[in-house]
């Protein structure tokens, strides 16, 4: 009786055979990471982490995180604060501190967009939800931003139509 004995991989081969496998998966993974890679954009990246953390301290009562956060400008953005940042702050955070006084204060945010328009500068909508005095209006809101691709701040949250006086307290504008 000639019975035909079955063949097993020897140790070295099962070894080359997983190897090959694994060269194959991480060629594969380095692949699709080098796309996804090659289509990520560090200043939306930026900015979009700048609006968060701007919105969150201020929902949080927090005004040295959202202030942080801010372009400081006198009038226009095209004229950057000149003054003392401590003193800026200062000035900030009573303008701020007024309003939550008399409970007019950010209580949500939602639906947060970042783009970026064809000249490269960023700019932001978001939904707001402002308590006033007992009363919750909520709209959309414009964020704009100044800076570069490393560091985007916020200027300015302000609607189309006119700027609350909300948004002006919240604003980077130290001349109002």
């Amino acid at each position: 009786m000639n019975v035909k004995a079955k063949k097993r991989l020897s140790s070295p081969a099962i070894i080359a055979i997983t190897l090959a496998v694994a060269i194959i998966i991480v060629a594969a993974l380095y692949f699709v990471v080098s796309l996804a890679v090659c289509d990520f954009d560090i200043g939306l990246w930026s900015a979009t982490r700048t609006a968060v953390k701007y919105l969150n301290s201020l929902e949080g009562t927090r005004y040295r995180p959202a202030f942080s956060c801010l372009y400081l400008y006198e009038g226009t953005t095209d004229t950057p604060y000149s003054g003392n940042k401590n003193e800026a702050y200062r000035l900030w955070e009573q303008r701020v501190e007024s309003y939550t006084e008399i409970e007019v204060y950010l209580s949500d945010w939602f639906n947060l967009s970042v783009q970026r328009d064809e000249n490269g500068n960023m700019y932001g909508t978001v939904v707001v939800s402002i308590y006033s005095q007992g009363k919750t209006d909520t709209y959309q809101t414009d964020i704009v931003f100044v800076g570069n691709e490393n560091a985007w701040k916020i200027a300015d949250i302000t609607t189309e139509t006119v700027k609350s006086f909300y948004e002006a307290a919240v604003s980077g504008n130290m001349a109002s």
